[in-house]
């Protein structure tokens, strides 16, 4: 009975693991998907600027 109990509370301890590990995997591929979002707008600022200047 007691056996079946510990067995239990692992069980949910590793399931308890498992879950904040996969959040905070989804939390790093956000950032890390804004961080290449942002990247990408300010090249894009950039250039612009780049051909405002040079053609005007």
């Amino acid at each position: 009975m007691a056996n079946n109990n510990m067995d239990d509370i692992n069980l949910e301890c590793e399931n308890d693991n498992d879950n904040k590990i996969s959040s905070e995997k989804r939390l790093v591929d956000d950032i890390i998907e804004n961080n290449i979002r942002l990247i990408y707008i300010y090249h894009l600022i950039f250039f612009c600027s780049l051909i405002y200047i040079l053609y005007f």
